[in-house]
């Protein structure tokens, strides 16, 4: 019997036809309505998911290959490469057959200590060619050596300004804190440009 999947995948498909045109090694590949086109090229999708570990196309398309490279990973993990339906699935998805020995040479490893999902769908705001804006899909294994789609937020405490700011919040608390009586006993500020007073005249 096989095990429920771990992410949550929508059951419907994407409509590869009216959506998918994607430039893969040098061609331009045009999806037609037969069952056996449409996983031709979602295998070479998965294919290069495994391969590169992150690929750009249309979101519904991203969210599809989701589901197939989840439960790639999820029966590798279970069941390793000594389990002859696992590795029959392996077969027939990797158009690439190196690809077996990295994903569990180099995938299983790495999700042990992950809880899955495994794979990460990021829908990215850009404009097409009739400057129109649109949405992109980027599907990604999780671990992979590249730089993140999201970016994290910058730690810049150290920074000149925040330094002054702090500096700035540290001694209004500083005045708060006190007392009037205490506040009139400091000493005023410094004034550089203040000139020396003359002496009086005898």
């Amino acid at each position: 019997m096989t095990e429920r999947l771990r992410v949550l995948v929508r059951p419907r498909h994407g409509h590869l036809r009216a959506r998918i045109n994607k430039k893969i090694e040098d061609d331009i590949v045009y999806i037609d309505q037969t069952g056996a086109d449409r996983t031709t090229q979602l295998r070479k999708l998965v294919t290069g998911l495994f391969r590169y570990e992150r690929v750009e196309t249309h979101p519904h398309v991203a969210l599809e290959m989701q589901g197939y490279a989840e439960r790639l990973v999820q029966e590798a993990l279970k069941y390793g490469p000594n389990h002859k339906p696992t590795m029959e699935l392996m077969d027939f998805w990797m158009n690439e057959k190196d690809l077996i020995h990295k994903v569990f040479k180099v995938f299983v490893p790495r999700y042990q200590k992950f809880d899955a999902p495994y794979t990460k769908l990021h829908k990215i705001p850009m404009m097409n060619k009739q400057k129109q804006p649109m949405i992109r899909g980027v599907l990604e294994m999780k671990g992979n050596p590249y730089p993140p789609v999201e970016p994290h937020p910058l730690q810049n405490r150290n920074s000149l300004a925040n330094i002054l700011i702090a500096e700035a919040k540290k001694e209004y608390y500083l005045r708060k804190l006190k007392t009037p009586e205490e506040v009139n006993k400091m000493p005023p500020a410094e004034n550089p440009t203040a000139t020396e007073s003359t002496p009086s005249s005898a």
